[in-house]
């Protein structure tokens, strides 16, 4: 391992503990399986949002499920809820995968806390995980009910995105009541990744973050 990185005495580097801090570290010694630091300064990471974001998706095709959840980690979602609904193309997911893929997009993006990533068997499980103002993008929405008219000053909201199917009526009419809103991502249908990635970037620009 210290060989593929290539670590070498006096190297600095980063390092974090998922706590939210960054220790900025010196190599002091380095054998074959592995390098001894010393911790030089520590600071507050400054990456993540000030508010919960999570996203709470319907289990799509692996290949597709893996950027949304790589782009949503990148953009600041503090958990993951990958969920079945009616429509859901793959009940199974690659469960070690999504949780590297989780990994690996933290260290891209210099996060100091790993997103959480959990699983639910239908959507009351899914918003019984869920944290904050449930907003559910929905094809059918009125095309005037945008995510700038439900994003106020929240501690945190849950993104909903459904299958490649979309959700069924009854699905949605579950979801309200249990206090979800609806909103419109336009006219044009996007794929489930797309609309996961939109609507991500959409609350965190809206709360200026």
């Amino acid at each position: 391992m210290t060989g593929v990185l290539r670590f070498r005495v006096g190297f600095r580097l980063i390092l974090c503990d998922g706590s939210g801090n960054d220790y900025y570290c010196t190599v002091t010694a380095v054998d074959k399986d592995k390098a001894v630091c010393q911790v030089d300064e520590i600071h507050p990471n400054e990456s993540e949002l000030s508010y919960d974001l999570t996203l709470a998706m319907s289990r799509i095709k692996q290949e597709k499920l893996e950027i949304a959840v790589q782009k949503a980690v990148e953009i600041g979602v503090k958990r993951i809820i990958l969920f079945a609904s009616r429509y859901t193309a793959e009940p199974k997911v690659r469960q070690d995968r999504i949780e590297r893929i989780v990994k690996e997009a933290c260290k891209q993006c210099g996060r100091a806390v790993l997103p959480q990533v959990s699983f639910a068997d239908n959507i009351d499980g899914m918003i019984d995980k869920a944290e904050g103002k449930l907003l559910v993008a929905y094809e059918k929405a009125d095309l005037q009910s945008r995510l700038s008219d439900l994003i106020g000053q929240e501690d945190g909201y849950s993104v909903v995105i459904g299958p490649e199917g979309g959700f069924a009526r009854e699905e949605i009419e579950q979801l309200a009541a249990r206090h979800a809103e609806t909103f419109s991502l336009g006219a044009r249908i996007l794929r489930a990744e797309t609309a996961a990635i939109v609507s991500l970037g959409d609350v965190v620009c809206i709360r200026g973050e």
